[in-house]
């Protein structure tokens, strides 16, 4: 008996001790990776995004003021300008709803395959340097949809070639009525590994409605820059910032994180109409 007594004794002292503990847990110092986006695409002057990466619990990314930016390739030299994020005049880009911070003044004129060169010189003494190609357009063949009953919405299909004999990389955009990034808009990128056929073919849920204005762009990528896209979805689906502390960012940028790349887009669109 005097046993059992000692047990309800211990087991209520235990209970009774007091079990928190406060521990001081110390962060080693962060210090920031410089970050650069840019994009060269034809028809266009260059657009770069130059900042550093943050540690896990930052939330503003800081500005890199007044680098010495040029573009170059055997054919083309350019400076780009700074502008800063506060500036109402910043350089934004509206159908990607991208900001940036320099921007060149040439319009681009790039043959395929023509390599690119960028060389960044920052107050710090430090330099940022990577190259690139500029891709070929792959066209849209043609774009149609198909209704169901049963949900009461379409479905579209945009067509379009790829080569076969090399690996390819795409990304489709597809915006309704000028609006960029709604709930039924698509933004979908892939590979021709996806592909059966060189008649390449995406199929979108049925989510479009009659009367819809659908604005298909098709973007053939280089492989950094689908690396580049496909690491940083991970890492922002895994820590709700792509760069933040820590992130696995596949990057074609020496001296820094991030992506130097060419462009190449085909645009077509069509109004969704009852058959």
């Amino acid at each position: 008996m005097k046993r059992i007594w000692f047990y309800i004794w211990l087991v209520f002292s235990i209970l009774s001790c007091d079990m928190k503990k406060t521990v001081d847990v110390v962060i080693p110092a962060y210090t920031g990776e410089y970050v650069v986006e840019c994009y060269v695409q034809n028809g266009k002057p260059v657009s770069l995004l130059a900042s550093k990466s943050i540690s896990y619990f930052e939330t503003t990314y800081p500005d890199v003021i007044n680098s010495n930016v040029v573009i170059s390739s055997n054919q083309f030299l350019d400076s780009l300008f700074y502008r800063s994020f506060l500036d109402k005049n910043t350089y934004l880009d509206t159908f990607e709803l991208k900001t940036f911070n320099y921007r060149g003044k040439k319009i681009v004129n790039e043959q395929v395959g023509n390599k690119l060169f960028l060389n960044i010189k920052n107050q710090d003494g430090s330099q940022i340097i990577a190259s690139t190609s500029m891709p070929m357009v792959v066209e849209i063949d043609s774009m149609n949809y198909s209704y169901s009953e049963e949900s009461k919405k379409y479905s579209l299909k945009v067509l379009f070639k790829d080569n076969q004999a090399v690996s390819d990389y795409y990304r489709l955009i597809v915006n309704i009525n000028g609006n960029i990034y709604g709930a039924r808009a698509i933004d979908y990128t892939f590979t021709d590994q996806n592909l059966l056929t060189s008649k390449g073919a995406v199929i979108t849920s049925y989510r479009f409605n009659e009367k819809d204005t659908l604005y298909a762009t098709l973007y053939h990528l280089t492989k950094e820059h689908y690396d580049f896209m496909s690491s940083a979805r991970n890492a922002d689906n895994a820590n709700g910032n792509p760069f933040a502390q820590p992130a696995a960012i596949k990057s074609n940028i020496t001296g820094g994180i991030g992506i130097f790349t060419g462009i190449a887009t085909h645009k077509d669109t069509i109004i969704i109409k009852k058959k």
